[in-house]
């Protein structure tokens, strides 16, 4: 079905398959492989959906990791993209569809088992003119062609030859969660009209509600780990690449760890002036888990920056083809 709007909205997206489980995983990932290595999802058929990378492997050439699955699994198997990991999200009304500000996600390889830890839609992405303008056609395709009304999110790749989408959510973003109460009710609110058909009289208003909601000058990493120390709050800064304790008064940020219901939450919310590979988070977001269980006793384990980032760090100029003397972005 998703392939399908990927199709409508003149969308490219990586190549993959999708198969019953029992399969050669190592076999099928080389169909799909390009050269960046595989990326493996799997989910028992007929099972609600999962999120936070649970149930997804990867791997770089060779076999793969020990993927068990049974004919009761689905495998959905996909080329790895380096680039830099995005959301694209907005609401669509029946008069109008209105994009919210792109953000960065970070989700972090763990290299040691071939799986990842999901941190979360950190913050918005800067000098994003071409993804709004992405974000506005997806919204506005979503409603001329299926008649969609509401929030929606599309997590993808922004790689070297421009946004390549992975997933389609039919939904409001978790993104907000780091806002205050009174902005996200609003939004709630808001989807709630859009879902029922109504038309939207001033789209200013939501643009800016969005943007108090989702921009800012901080980012803010989420983590979840089986053990700790302690619950605590340090003040933290930079130290070139490392991050190191700090008095209050010359803090880059805040990392602050809470029991939970699976063990602990580590928050960190850093100033995004201050981030040594500015301005994206996902460079420098192995540092904060590092420095989490060095000195609070958390399991996070190594952690590697998300693929392709390390030697990208600014948004590629997307590509133009002429088709028919009329121009096309790809």
């Amino acid at each position: 079905m998703v392939d399908t709007i990927w199709a409508w909205l003149g969308m490219t997206h990586p190549r993959y398959v999708l198969v019953d489980g029992g399969q050669d995983v190592t076999v099928l990932g080389a169909t799909v492989d390009v050269g960046d290595g595989v990326v493996c999802a799997v989910q028992r058929a007929g099972s609600a959906p999962t999120s936070g990378a649970e149930g997804m492997w990867w791997w770089h050439g060779g076999r793969a990791p020990d993927v068990a699955t049974s004919r009761h699994h689905r495998l959905k198997i996909m080329q790895l993209v380096p680039g830099i990991p995005i959301r694209l999200h907005g609401m669509v009304f029946a008069n109008v569809a209105v994009a919210f500000p792109p953000m960065e996600i970070v989700t972090l390889p763990r290299p040691g088992s071939g799986t990842f830890l999901c941190c979360g839609a950190v913050g918005a992405v800067p000098d994003d003119q071409t993804l709004r303008r992405l974000t506005d056609a997806i919204g506005a395709g979503l409603s001329a062609r299926i008649g969609y009304r509401g929030a929606f999110s599309v997590d993808g790749i922004m790689s070297a030859n421009g946004f390549l989408p992975t997933d389609l959510n039919t939904r409001l973003t978790s993104a907000m969660e780091a806002a205050p109460a009174h902005l996200r009710v609003q939004i709630h609110v808001a989807n709630l009209i859009a879902r029922e058909g109504c038309s939207l009289h001033d789209a200013e208003w939501l643009g800016e509600l969005a943007e108090r909601v989702f921009s800012g000058d901080s980012v803010t990493i989420y983590g979840a780990a089986n053990r700790a120390t302690v619950a605590s709050e340090v003040p933290v800064r930079w130290d070139g690449r490392e991050l190191v304790a700090a008095d209050p008064g010359t803090a880059h940020g805040h990392i602050s760890l809470e029991p939970s219901l699976r063990g602990w939450t580590l928050t960190a919310r850093l100033q995004r002036d201050h981030l040594p590979s500015t301005p994206y988070a996902g460079t420098d977001a192995p540092r904060v888990f590092e420095f989490a269980d060095r000195l609070l006793g958390t399991d996070f384990g190594l952690l590697a920056a998300p693929f392709g980032m390390e030697r990208q760090l600014a948004l590629p100029v997307p590509r133009r083809e002429t088709q028919n003397g009329s121009h096309k972005t790809v």
